[in-house]
């Protein structure tokens, strides 16, 4: 698992699908490990996870597994591909096209239910 700072691919993956980026807030401009106080402190509505197989778990996914991460976001996440943003080709537009479409689905689904308890 990382975050993808300010400036990275990902970022702008994230900016034109019309995301907001917690890791670019605390202006990271690399890769890094999340921090699960941070989720907890600003309450994302939703997470985006790159994946190979958003079916098959790997080391990368620890975060995701954190009990807190499951009982907050488990069912509040979007999966990406990461064919679609691991480097500079004519498939990022497809990958912010695609996650542009799966957070507007999402969105109909959360719709504007209160935060949910950080603790």
């Amino acid at each position: 698992g990382f975050s993808a700072g300010e400036g990275t691919l990902y970022d702008v993956v994230l900016e034109a699908a019309g995301a907001r980026n917690l890791a670019r807030e605390e202006l990271v401009r690399s890769y890094r490990r999340p921090d699960i106080e941070v989720l907890l402190q600003t309450q994302p509505t939703l997470l985006v996870q790159g994946s190979v197989d958003a079916r098959a778990a790997s080391l990368g996914d620890d975060v995701m597994r954190h009990r807190l991460v499951k009982r907050h976001w488990g069912d509040r996440t979007i999966f990406i591909p990461q064919a679609y943003y691991v480097c500079g080709t004519p498939k990022i537009a497809d990958a912010a096209l695609l996650l542009r479409e799966r957070l507007r689905a999402a969105a109909r689904t959360v719709g504007n239910e209160p935060p949910r308890p950080s603790a």
